[in-house]
């Protein structure tokens, strides 16, 4: 598998985790906010596994559209080059734009009649989790390309 697609996937990947668990998070307020009838309908696991499911299918989307993204806009840099709030504005760019797309084309092809608001502020909110997942992403390359630095020396030490 080449080697940008391999990452795009992982950063896919590693966006639909940290979304699930926003997502788990709203299931949880959501369960114990919902009247008693609404409740009846589900099981506590179904409910969270319901809530976690569309935030995981949305960051995996999100993540790959600032996966592609940034290795378009920022090819000749690497990631010590990079800042976090240009890294976090490509985010932002591209959950608000993945999640724009998703919202088009269900309502396309599913026939579902949304609101150009509604889609404005599910686009929105994706931007500002994008930003932060953009930004977390960086972070945590940035943490293992200091610790893969650091492994060698510290082996060929006899520390480890």
């Amino acid at each position: 598998m080449p080697r940008r697609l391999r990452a795009a996937l992982v950063v896919a990947g590693l966006w639909a985790i940290g979304w699930s668990l926003a997502g788990f998070l709203f299931g949880l307020v959501y369960w114990f906010r919902l009247p008693a009838y609404e409740m009846r309908r589900f099981t506590f696991i179904s409910w969270i596994l319901h809530s976690m499911l569309p935030y995981a299918i949305g960051g995996a989307i999100c993540g790959l559209g600032f996966a592609i993204l940034l290795g378009r806009a920022e090819r000749e840099r690497t990631v010590g080059e990079l800042s976090i709030a240009r890294t976090a504005l490509w985010g932002a760019m591209a959950a608000f734009l993945s999640m724009t797309l998703v919202c088009m084309v269900m309502q396309v092809t599913n026939g579902y009649s949304l609101r150009p608001f509604w889609i404005a502020e599910t686009a929105g909110i994706c931007a500002v989790v994008g930003a932060i997942s953009a930004g977390g992403s960086l972070a945590t390359a940035r943490r293992g390309r200091v610790a893969a630095a650091v492994e060698p020396e510290r082996i060929a030490a006899g520390s480890v």
